[in-house]
């Protein structure tokens, strides 16, 4: 008798155990493609690379899959095709799917309606899902995927077993009802294991990202120190000079004017250089507790006429009794240049909406504009050193105020799309 289970074991089980080796196959790919992933044509490159191995995944599956007695199998390609949709896109997954259906009907020539409906139902979920993907938790994502596996799996089952009901030469075996109760389990276990794979590959991605990121900031640090060091005596001694002869009886005082407007043009270069100086080490050390709607509305007041002579107008959305703790100049620093490059992307007669709520522990900060919008190559680029999306610019500036909020314990988020506009999106801890 125990002879006769491991038999059933071992004959039925095995071709499901084939089943999920090759589809945790492509898993690997993605994380050979996933390393290098930067630009628009290394992104082209990743899809296709992906789309073939896709293909390749689905075609192993088909030609190996578990045989039940007369016409029917059973498979894992719709794991595969929920692979292409999530971390490939709708193209790709729309491919599988036509491979999958080609594959059952002109090789396998075991194509039924069931079949058709069981894909269309995994492919439409996955679209509908795949929205919000990257705002998911690991938790809620493992949990959808494995419940949608685990119902596209037992729908096949049932539909064999309808199937087979009504065909008289079909007989339910103990060998066949064993298959029929592990098909769900290995199909839950396999989509539970490329969802983790996936997301690991995909978390030491961006640990990676943020370690060469810090590399950039701490050079960019020591060029920024021993710059400042050499530019600031010259313009001591400059401003030296300056303010002597500004106390000279000799020059006019309609000329001494000129000679204050220079001395105040070196003192904000000198805290120009002080700002960048914080690229890499913001110091935010001395907090007070902000009242964040007065901040809001004094920033707005300082670049209303900035936003009036674009042609641009602005709109004001604040809760009361918002506050966290920050140097306000600071954040004077980061809401100005926020609003001021969305002032500068956006269209004539075009509306800029500020907005500031509390969400559960956290003050969030919104910009967002109708502008030119961004990809999302380029908001990954987004507060790397000297990387601009403007002509005239370097970058910088926006390094600052990636800077200013990570040191005040907050996060900093952009939410856009080409030609649709973009929303920044400011998360600080409450007060």
């Amino acid at each position: 008798m125990i002879m006769y289970i491991m038999n059933l074991v071992s004959t039925g089980i095995k071709d499901l155990l084939l089943q999920m080796l090759l589809v945790i196959f492509p898993v690997f790919v993605l994380q050979i493609t996933w390393r290098n992933y930067i630009s628009n044509s290394e992104k082209n490159i990743r899809h296709k690379t992906i789309g073939l191995f896709t293909v390749c995944g689905v075609i192993l599956c088909l030609l190996f899959p578990v045989f039940i007695p007369t016409q029917y199998i059973l498979d894992l390609s719709f794991i595969i095709l929920i692979i292409a949709v999530v971390y490939s896109g709708y193209v790709t997954g729309l491919f599988a799917f036509a491979t999958i259906l080609l594959m059952k009907i002109f090789v396998l020539q075991v194509f039924t309606l069931f079949d058709f409906f069981n894909l269309a139902f995994v492919i439409v979920f996955c679209i509908l899902f795949v929205r919000n993907y990257e705002n998911s938790n690991r938790v809620l994502k493992v949990s959808f995927f494995t419940t949608l596996a685990c119902l596209a799996a037992v729908f096949q089952v049932l539909a064999i077993i309808f199937l087979m009901t009504k065909d008289s030469n079909a007989v339910i075996t103990g060998e066949i009802t064993l298959i029929f109760f592990m098909y769900p389990v290995v199909s839950m276990t396999s989509i539970w294991m490329v969802v983790h794979l996936n997301e690991n590959i995909r978390e030491k991605q961006k640990m990676e990202m943020e370690i060469q990121r810090t590399e950039r900031m701490n050079i960019i640090g020591h060029l920024a120190a021993s710059v400042a060091h050499e530019i600031r005596n010259p313009m001591t001694v400059v401003r030296g000079f300056m303010q002597i002869f500004n106390k000279e009886t000799f020059i006019p005082d309609n000329k001494k004017i000129y000679l204050q407007l220079m001395i105040e043009e070196l003192d904000r270069a000198e805290g120009i250089i002080n700002d960048y100086l914080s690229l890499a080490r913001p110091k935010i050390e001395k907090q007070d507790r902000i009242n964040v709607k007065q901040q809001i509305q004094s920033v707005y007041e300082i670049i209303l006429s900035y936003a009036v002579l674009n042609n641009v107008s602005l709109t004001l959305n604040v809760e009361d009794d918002l506050h966290v703790m920050g140097i306000p100049e600071k954040v004077n620093q980061v809401l100005i240049n926020l609003i001021k490059n969305s002032v500068e992307a956006s269209p004539d007669g075009e509306l800029i909406e500020i907005a500031a709520y509390q969400e559960e522990d956290k003050v969030i900060i919104s910009v967002k504009d109708q502008g030119v919008g961004l990809t999302q190559e380029e908001i990954k680029l987004l507060g790397t050193p000297f990387y601009t999306t403007k002509e005239n610019g370097t970058g910088l500036g926006l390094m600052v105020c990636y800077q200013i909020i990570k040191a005040m314990n907050g996060k900093f988020d952009v939410v856009s799309e080409k030609n649709k506009g973009t929303e920044f999106i400011i998360k600080l801890p409450a007060v």
